[in-house]
């Protein structure tokens, strides 16, 4: 299967075998499509994560394959682009030929409901939380989230802060480092899958979010704004345009030699830099470690900052660029005119 997506544009053979079985397709007055094109004679909006996306996993298909993805985007039935980010539209704009359909993409950033909640900020304890996945985590994600550099990053500040920190690890931890961190006190580990309000109690009652990852669009990081806990993230991909360093979170410098972009703004893990990104984002990472050190130790040391950075974040969701409504408005807007 994996060797097929390297191989095969499987991207492109739902949309044209729905051209044909689907005809019920027609009788709607708009499809909306997630990372597939639609070849139906009817009204199409399109979200992109990556451009290379509707063709097939691997990016060396986009050069295949780029007149069918171009055409088919410059159609009349095509009405718009969404993208989560401005990075995003970068990856587009510099890999095809956007002359004939430039004006249809559109930034809308995601969003995530309010929380109807009263934040209770602790003085004497600082809580971290790590989320390798809300919903059925992996050893996977525990590498691409960082998580190796959470749990050393922990063990570290234990030394000092043992009082006063604790770590909540959402995720699957991998043998080698359940030995190292299960007998600890002040750490939980949460494995398994769990109901939605467990989850949600670890963000009421958490501090901060620690976010080293190697992935983009990790929708946890406004997840995590709307409890109003500040994020401290690695400055990839998207992260510097949903996170405002010093502000509402703490933007870390990446580590050398993971290759996040291969080549214009096209990310590592589908295109020939693979085997070295997999390689950076498995081994442990010191600077990020030595990074993430002393961003926690400025919020276990200052209280006001960290109570600071808390309602700037979660304003942001209520009010701000990650607003249900401001988001619900901007879509309006755009789907109106699709279908006018």
């Amino acid at each position: 299967m994996v060797e097929a997506s390297r191989l095969l544009p499987t991207g492109l053979i739902k949309p044209y075998l729905n051209r044909f079985l689907r005809k019920n397709v027609e009788r709607s007055d708009m499809v909306y499509a997630f990372n597939q094109l639609v070849f139906n004679k009817i009204p199409w909006v399109i979200y992109l994560e990556w451009i290379h996306m509707p063709i097939g996993y691997h990016v060396r298909l986009l050069w295949r394959f780029r007149k069918i993805l171009e055409n088919a985007l410059a159609s009349t039935y095509c009405k718009a682009m969404l993208v989560w980010s401005e990075m995003q539209r970068r990856n587009i704009l510099a890999n095809v030929d956007c002359s004939r359909f430039k004006d249809k993409i559109h930034v809308v950033f995601p969003a995530v409901p309010t929380r109807n909640f009263v934040k209770h900020y602790r003085s004497d304890r600082v809580k971290l939380l790590f989320v390798g996945s809300a919903q059925d985590p992996g050893v996977r994600d525990f590498h691409s989230r960082g998580g190796k550099e959470v749990v050393k990053m922990f063990t570290l500040l234990d030394k000092e802060y043992h009082d006063k920190i604790e770590l909540v690890l959402r995720t699957r931890l991998p043998p080698e480092l359940r030995s190292e961190v299960g007998h600890r006190k002040n750490i939980k580990i949460m494995e398994n899958v769990l109901p939605r309000k467990a989850l949600e109690q670890e963000f009421k009652t958490s501090d901060v979010l620690i976010n080293p990852a190697h992935t983009h669009l990790n929708t946890i990081v406004i997840d995590a704004m709307s409890y109003g806990l500040p994020v401290i993230a690695t400055d990839i991909y998207n992260y510097r345009e949903w996170i405002e360093d010093g502000i509402n979170g703490f933007l870390i410098e990446p580590p050398k030699g993971i290759p996040y972009f291969w080549r214009n703004f096209i990310p590592g893990g589908p295109s020939p830099a693979r085997p070295l990104f997999d390689k950076g984002r498995k081994s442990l990472q010191w600077d990020t470690v030595k990074r993430l050190v002393e961003r926690v130790q400025i919020l276990i040391e200052d209280e006001a900052l960290r109570k600071r950075m808390s309602e700037t974040a979660r304003r942001e969701v209520e009010q701000g660029k990650f607003s249900l409504q401001r988001r619900n408005t901007e879509l309006k807007r755009i789907f109106d005119a699709a279908l006018a």
